[in-house]
């Protein structure tokens, strides 16, 4: 077994139907994190959703919606009459 760290993500939601992810408050990274426990209940626990206060909105470009796009361009704030525009 490899000591290599792997970076991965993974994208939770709350249910299928209205696909609201599942954002962890900083303080729960730790318990989500540690393999020792395993506590169910516990995890589901941190399945709140996020206080839209701490969030930023702001609108991105439309390369954003396909795969193929992966860099920082695809987070950067656009204006709104620049939203289909490369």
């Amino acid at each position: 077994m490899s000591n290599k760290a792997i970076l991965s993500t993974i994208l939770l939601t709350f249910n299928k139907n209205e696909r609201m992810p599942v954002i962890l408050k900083k303080d729960d990274e730790d318990l989500w994190l540690d393999r020792e426990k395993y506590d169910r209940l516990q995890l589901q626990s941190l399945f709140t959703p996020y206080d839209s206060g701490e969030m930023m909105v702001y609108p991105v470009s439309a390369k954003v919606g396909s795969p193929k796009n992966d860099g920082p361009s695809c987070i950067q704030e656009v204006e709104i009459g620049s939203l289909f525009e490369d």
